[in-house]
């Protein structure tokens, strides 16, 4: 039995086949988008490499699905290639958006928090990016 058989014989098995699928699937979509979009841009992988400042064992990893590249690197490669990246999305994100929307649509007015009987007293400021955090914390540290 050779190993395309064997690989076969074992994605022949519900649960391996989900466990395999799930953890291959960016990996091999990763590596074959570069390995295409090296191609079509006509370089070999030391070509490539020598544009991005590394290796060509390192491009050959990428390429290969053996290794998932930091997104720094997928950054160099993608400009090296003369493109650039998608921002990832979560799959439930666009979902959760929508909800989050509905739920914002359904109030008219802004939710008021009843904070009279918390244990602090909360007086924070927005002046200034997190300052509001900053002075609830301070509170919360001195009491």
């Amino acid at each position: 039995m050779n190993f395309k058989e064997f690989k076969q014989e074992l994605l022949n098995d519900p649960e391996f086949k989900k466990v395999y699928e799930d953890k291959t699937d960016l990996f091999f979509e990763t590596s074959e988008m570069v390995e295409e979009m090296r191609a079509m841009a006509g370089l070999t992988q030391t070509q490539l490499a020598e544009k991005v400042g590394t290796k060509q064992s390192s491009i050959a990893r990428v390429e290969s699905g053996a290794a998932l590249p930091s997104l720094s690197f997928l950054k160099k490669i993608a400009e090296a290639l003369g493109t650039y990246l998608i921002p990832p999305k979560f799959a439930s994100l666009e979902k959760l958006r929508t909800d989050a929307k509905t739920e914002t649509q359904t109030f008219k007015e802004p939710m008021k928090l009843d904070t009279s009987n918390w244990p602090i007293s909360v007086k924070t400021k927005t002046t200034g990016r997190n300052s509001g955090q900053k002075s609830l914390i301070k509170q919360l540290t001195n009491q």
